[in-house]
C-alpha cells in the first residue's frame, strides 16, 4: 500500500517537539539547519540562487515527511523561514560592518 500525504495538525505539532535527528529539539534543528545553509551559500554564491536552492531544500524536506514519519508540519516550516531569515540577517548585517 502507497504511503499517503498527511499533515500533522497544529494541536499535535509541539514548538519543543523532542524528535530531533541530530539535536534534541526538532524546531531548532530546522533553524539551525536553515540558518547554516542560508549563510554558506550567501558567503560563498551570493543571494540567487542560493536563497530559492535552501527554500526548496526546507519545502522538499518537509513534504518528504509528509509522506514518512509524522506528516508535513507547518511548524517546522516557520521554523525554516525563521532560519533562511536568521542567516540572511547575519550576513547582511556583518557584510554592513565591514566583515
Amino acid at each position: 500500500m502507497p504511503n499517503t500525504f498527511k499533515f500533522l495538525p497544529w494541536s499535535r505539532d509541539h514548538w519543543l517537539s523532542r524528535k530531533g535527528n541530530i539535536l534534541p529539539y526538532d524546531k531548532a534543528e530546522h533553524f539551525i539547519r536553515e540558518t547554516v545553509l542560508t549563510i554558506f551559500g550567501l558567503v560563498i554564491w551570493g543571494p540567487f540562487p542560493w536563497l530559492i536552492i535552501v527554500l526548496g531544500f526546507g519545502i522538499v524536506y518537509e513534504i518528504k515527511d509528509g509522506f514518512g514519519s509524522e506528516g508535513f508540519s507547518l511548524k517546522d516550516m516557520i521554523a525554516n523561514f525563521c532560519g533562511i531569515a536568521a542567516g540572511t540577517g547575519l550576513v547582511l548585517g556583518l557584510r554592513g560592518l565591514g566583515a
